[in-house]
């Protein structure tokens, strides 16, 4: 088998061609030659050393922007828009270390097929799902938590894993400890509806979703998840921001790196980037693809190339094969975390591979004295033998053998490093004895398309026909980073961004343009591009939002003033009502969930969004609703009211904002306060605001006085 270990300093980049599942589009072509002339395209510069990088970024003008830029700039590494003889000039410029172009692509991912409508909703009493059963979870789920002993204490953290992905909605089922977000122009999107596609929300359920008695239970909630998001909302990355979110990955010193990306085209820059990690004693596993042969990353022998297994143990049909395949896992008919909080069905190797990053979690935290290589020789040692190596590599996950043998592998690596499993297997003295188990099959598993179901907390697989679907919610997502992408800054379109001002200082109701949005939703479900004006609505807020939105699609002042059609937001999904109604809803949601970024206080009556230039406040900005965590739980229930009101085909209301989550105490780490919450909610009624006096006034920033 493909191991080795070297460590590379530089990066650049090649075409990613990302494995996502359900997405189906085909790689963008590069930007096109016009009137004659050549295009300039955006090429990955890796600079020989510190001097030559300061030279040649002088000399050509960078266009790495985003959270990519810092990271990047680590490596002697920049972006820059050249012809194809300029670059071809700079590959013989010595101050050079490697050029490549930085192409766009797409994903080109499985869905997961849908058999029949006919599952009623899922029990949380059921037992555990297909995919966790047969990669023999039952001693991790029975076993007790072991004393903390000092020497357990010492040994200290939590394992690491790290998810390069379309990031992770935030919500009560999965805990993420740090996320960045590498799509440029989209650092501050909320991380309630951050996954546009809801591919890394699935993923880390696979490996993190908690045991609470909501949704799944991964293999391991215990973990420490990192979230780098690269994929936008079209399911488009540049390379560059991969590289920079692995190795930003290795500065936030993970154990694992989940990568349920690939690509067809072998790449330098990639494997550096890749070897950096493993360098770093960093775990790194991959999907291996949904294609006849194993992709890159997957296929470099420092990753872990994980393959697909059905209901029926057997190799998924669209699982790569070939000799760089190492494990296979459950990659069919899986249930996991859904977008917004819901459950989705999918499936693919990128479902496969979070198995494998759990399994070895658990095996990893009970020995933080191990290295990389000895969990990667015991994850391979205590596969199940299914069949040949192309097709399943060593074999099928299992946590349980693997625990069962973990110390006789412990003592054959430390006498003789890392040992194929097949010499472990033949040698009987070393307790590693392996024959081929019979296959195990589930007859029974049939889930059909993942829906939200329309009150708090109900996401499941109902039946076809009811309920949101996975689709409706990547619409309503469109419509949700619409107002990032299109009508940008809260100071300029306050009316979009949930801010409580102009820049000219006259108020926004933040509460009316919430319920203005969902009124614009439903006329639009109708046919038409314009609903009543309210009559507590000021002209400023009417006309703030009605520029910039009617029957042909959005207005776009940031890029010369063109309107943006509805076809070119929504992508590949159909243009009509229902969907235009979606995204509509989508840009409700953006405004009511901002509010809590953009116009909140701390309990010192202090401006969030202050906090972006404060040094001791570092990373604590408006749209970091992790910082003041309250505000976290405060924007997650209005958003599932929005759901709620999508599903019932209705407005939004006043009392949306009267939440059951916020704290009303006087933690200053964990409450917050909003600008003329009071003040707003009275204009709109002054009866309903009365009977609420209360609860609104100490929500008021006004009470901190």
């Amino acid at each position: 088998m493909k191991r080795e270990r070297k460590w590379l300093q530089r990066t650049a980049a090649v075409a990613l061609a990302t494995a996502l599942l359900g997405s189906g589009l085909p790689v963008q072509a590069p930007t096109a030659t016009a009137q004659g002339k050549e295009a300039q395209k955006t090429y990955i510069i890796t600079a020989e050393g510190r001097e030559e990088f300061e030279e040649l970024t002088e000399e050509y003008d960078s266009v790495t922007d985003g959270q990519s830029e810092e990271v990047l700039e680590e490596a002697e590494t920049f972006t820059a828009e050249l012809t194809g003889q300029e670059a071809k000039e700079l590959r013989q410029d010595d101050r050079v270390d490697l050029i490549e172009e930085d192409i766009c692509v797409q994903g080109s991912g499985k869905k997961t097929p849908q058999k029949k409508a006919g599952q009623s909703d899922r029990k949380e009493t059921e037992e555990p799902e297909w995919n966790m059963d047969i990669v023999n979870l039952a001693d991790s789920r029975e076993k007790k938590p072991e004393k903390q002993t000092a020497e357990k204490k010492a040994q200290g953290k939590k394992i690491r894993v790290a998810l390069v992905d379309s990031g992770i909605d935030d919500s009560e089922d999965i805990d993420v400890k740090e996320r960045k977000n590498f799509v440029p122009g989209q650092e501050g999107i909320s991380p309630v509806y951050e996954d546009c596609t809801g591919h890394g929300t699935a993923v880390a359920g696979i490996i993190a979703a908690k045991d609470n008695q909501t949704g799944i239970t991964g293999v391991n909630p215990d973990v420490e998840l990192y979230s780098a998001r690269v994929l936008d909302e079209n399911n488009q990355a540049r390379v560059s921001q991969i590289i920079a979110a692995i190795d930003w990955a290795v500065e936030k010193k993970v154990d694992i790196l989940n990568l349920s990306l690939g690509t067809a085209k072998d790449s330098e820059a990639l494997h550096r980037a890749i070897r950096r990690a493993a360098w770093h004693d960093i775990l790194v596993i991959a999907a291996a693809g949904n294609g006849k042969t194993v992709e890159y990353l997957a296929a470099y022998e420092e990753t872990v190339a994980v393959g697909s297994v059905g209901t029926d143990g057997r190799v998924s049909e669209n699982s790569a094969r070939g000799s760089s395949l190492e494990l296979v896992a459950p990659g069919e008919q899986i249930l996991s975390t859904g977008m917004l909080g819901g459950l989705m069905t999918c499936g693919g190797t990128s479902l496969a591979a979070p198995h494998v990053t759990g399994v070895a979690s658990l095996l990893w935290q009970q020995d933080r004295e191990a290295d990389a290589g000895l969990i990667r020789m015991v994850l391979d040692a205590g596969a199940k033998k299914y069949g040949g190596q192309e097709a399943y590599g060593y074999g099928l996950v299992d946590y349980g053998y693997a625990r069962s043998i973990y110390d006789a592998c412990k003592k054959a690596y430390k006498e003789n490093g890392k040992t194929e499993p097949e010499e472990l297997w033949e040698e009987t003295e070393t307790g590693v004895n392996r024959e081929e188990p019979e296959i195990e099959r589930y007859q029974d598993v049939d889930y059909v398309e993942g829906r939200w179901g329309g009150s708090t907390h109900q996401g499941f697989a109902v039946k076809k026909g009811s309920g949101i679907t996975g689709d409706n919610l990547k619409v309503l997502k469109l419509g949700a980073v619409a107002n990032d992408n299109y009508v940008k800054h809260m100071v300029d379109h306050p009316e979009w961004h949930g801010y409580f001002i102009t820049d000219h200082g006259e108020p926004i109701n933040y509460v009316t343009c919430y319920i203005y949005f969902t009124r614009l939703a439903q006329a639009f479900s109708k046919g038409a591009s314009k609903a009543p004006r309210p009559s507590y609505m000021t002209d400023i807020e009417y006309n703030g939002i009605k520029k910039y939105i009617d029957e042909r699609g959005l207005y776009n002042p940031n890029h010369g003033n063109k309107t943006v059609k509805w076809s070119a937001i929504l992508g590949k999904h159909k243009v009509n009502n229902k969907n235009k109604m979606l995204l509509v809803y989508g840009m409700a949601l953006h405004v009511a969930t901002d509010t809590f970024a953009h116009s909140s206080y701390d309990l010192n009556g202090k401006h969030t969004i202050h906090y972006k230039n404060d040094k001791s406040k570092k990373d604590k900005d408006a749209d970091n609703i992790y910082f003041l965590p309250n505000r976290e739980k405060c924007a997650r229930e209005i958003a599932d009211k929005v759901l709620g009101h999508i599903y019932k085909g209705e407005s939004g209301t006043i009392s949306d904002f009267r939440l059951n989550s916020y704290n009303t105490g006087k933690d200053k780490v964990k409450c917050f306060k909003l600008k003329r919450i009071a003040r707003y909610i009275k204009a709109i009624d002054s009866k309903y605001y009365s009977k609420n006096k209360a609860y609104f006034d100490k929500m008021d920033v006004s009470s901190l006085k």
